[in-house]
C-alpha cells in the first residue's frame, strides 16, 4: 500500500486563501495525498453566555462562527476535489487561536506539510494574516508552505529557487525539491549569498591576527558551500530538472527576493536551522523576511 503524504491546509475563505488552493497545483505534490482542510473561528478566550443573569449572545455568536468556519472548510474541500481528484480529502472546523490549533493539529496528525496563505482579512479572514503566518513558519515542527497566488500562463512549468547556505537545513530544502513530482521543463535556480568580510580598521595591528583567522574561516566556508552547491546541482539535474546557479556577495534576504522577482519564480525553498532560541533568531533574520516580502510562495523545510 502506497503511503500518502499528509498535507494540512489552513483555510480562511479570503482571496489569499483561495489563491493558496490554486497555488497547490504548482507545488509538485504527488497524486497520493491525504489532505485535511481546517478552518478556525478565531477566539482568544472563552466568553460568558450571560452576565448578571442577562444573556450576552456570545455563545450563539461562537456557534455561528464555528458554523461559518465549517462552511468555509467544506468550500475548500469541494474546490480541492476538483483540482486533485485522486487525493483523499477531509475537512474540519474549530474555534480558538488559529496559530495554536494549526500547529497543534499538524503535530498530533503528524503532517508532512502545513500550508497556509500569506494574506488574509480581519475576523475570519485574519486566520492567516501577517504575524500568524510568520509564527507558523517559525514554530511548526514540520515543513511549512506560505502560499501566494500569482499570474501565470497556463502550461508554464514552475520555476523554483533553492537557497543554499551550507546548513543541514538547506540540504533538506534540496531534498524536498527532489522528492516532489515536477512537470517537464521545470527549472531550478540555486542561490547562494557568499560570506563577505568587511575590511578591518586601518592601523589597528592588534586586530590583524584575528582578521586573518576570520578571513581564512570565511574562505573555507565559501569553498565548502561551493562544493554543496555543485553537489546539489548534480542531484537536481539527475532528476531531470533544468538548473542554473547564482552565487554572489550580497545580503541573502535581498538576493533571494531579487532573484525571485527578476526570474518570476513560483516558489522559494529554504531550510530551517532549528527551533532553539538562537536558531529562531537566525531563521527570523532571513526566512521571516523572505516570508513577508517574497513575491511568490515560500517553503520552510525541516
Amino acid at each position: 500500500m502506497v503511503e500518502r503524504m499528509r498535507v494540512l491546509i489552513g483555510y480562511d475563505g479570503s482571496p489569499g486563501g483561495r489563491a493558496m488552493l490554486e497555488d497547490l497545483r504548482w507545488a509538485g505534490l504527488p497524486a497520493q495525498v491525504e489532505a485535511e482542510v481546517v478552518s478556525v473561528a478565531e477566539t482568544w478566550f472563552p466568553l460568558p453566555a450571560s452576565l448578571g443573569g442577562v444573556e450576552t449572545g456570545f455563545a450563539r455568536e461562537s456557534l455561528t462562527g464555528v458554523d461559518k468556519a465549517k462552511r468555509l472548510a467544506a468550500e475548500a474541500d469541494e474546490r480541492l476535489r476538483k483540482i486533485f481528484p485522486r487525493w483523499k480529502i477531509s475537512y474540519a472546523a474549530a474555534s480558538g487561536s488559529p496559530t495554536a490549533i494549526l500547529l497543534g493539529h499538524a503535530e498530533n496528525w503528524n503532517a508532512d506539510l502545513l500550508v497556509v496563505g500569506a494574506h488574509g482579512l480581519t475576523g475570519m479572514g485574519g486566520l492567516l494574516l501577517g504575524d500568524v503566518a510568520q509564527k507558523i513558519a517559525t514554530e511548526a515542527h514540520c515543513p511549512v508552505r506560505i502560499a501566494r497566488g500569482r499570474e501565470r500562463a497556463v502550461g508554464d512549468p514552475p520555476r523554483l529557487i533553492v537557497g543554499i547556505d551550507g546548513s543541514p537545513g538547506s540540504e533538506a530544502a534540496v531534498g524536498a525539491v527532489l522528492e516532489r513530482h515536477w512537470p517537464a521543463g521545470c527549472a531550478v535556480r540555486i542561490v547562494n549569498a557568499l560570506w563577505n568580510l568587511p575590511a578591518p580598521p586601518v592601523g589597528l595591528e592588534q586586530h590583524e591576527t584575528m582578521a586573518l583567522q576570520i578571513s581564512e574561516w570565511v574562505a573555507h566556508e565559501n569553498a565548502r558551500i561551493g562544493e554543496m552547491v555543485g553537489q546539489a546541482r548534480q542531484r537536481l539535474e539527475a532528476k531531470g530538472l533544468t538548473v542554473t546557479v547564482t552565487v554572489r556577495e550580497a545580503d541573502p534576504k535581498k538576493l533571494l527576493i531579487e532573484e525571485a522577482v527578476n526570474w518570476n519564480a513560483e516558489t522559494i525553498f529554504l531550510g530551517a536551522r532549528g527551533r532553539g532560541r538562537l536558531e529562531r533568531m537566525l531563521l527570523g533574520s532571513v526566512s521571516a523576511a523572505i516570508v513577508q516580502r517574497a513575491p511568490c510562495s515560500v517553503e520552510i523545510v525541516r
